[in-house]
């Protein structure tokens, strides 16, 4: 397996460890989901490991908050956009139609849509595929 997945899976079950450890107080588990956010963050795929630490907190955080909201899937972190777009999503809000260095056309925002589309369909695959690891 790669070194990104094999990453993803540890954050994912230290994350579930240290939300189900019966030793540890809240404040114990708070302080390292933190901690497990950081990494997840500063990793090669840091929306993929977000997500992984995301779905293993969720409940634990909806249960001391009694905010039904974390319940919803559509809450994962956002996928974020590549340089390109979101460089093309800049430009489009400055009211332009095409690039001021290169000259060419901007995407329109349907074509922007669908790319985020993609990338959040990557992200949903390869959580699924971790998950079937996980079973």
């Amino acid at each position: 397996m790669t070194e990104p997945v094999e990453e993803i899976r540890a954050l994912r079950r230290a994350a579930r460890g240290a939300v189900r450890r019966p030793d540890l107080t809240n404040h114990e588990r708070l302080r390292a989901i933190v901690e497990l956010a950081e990494r997840a963050r500063a990793s090669d795929w840091p929306w993929a490991a977000q997500t992984a630490v995301w779905e293993e907190i969720r409940d634990f955080l909806t249960e001391l908050t009694g905010e039904e909201w974390m319940r919803r899937p559509s809450d994962y972190p956002e996928v974020p956009g590549d340089p390109v777009e979101r460089a093309c999503r800049a430009l489009a809000a400055r009211g332009l139609d095409r690039c001021p260095e290169c000259r060419r056309p901007l995407p329109g925002e349907q074509e922007l849509e669908r790319w985020t589309d993609l990338r959040r369909a990557s992200v949903d695959e390869a959580m699924q595929r971790e998950e079937a690891v996980d079973a």
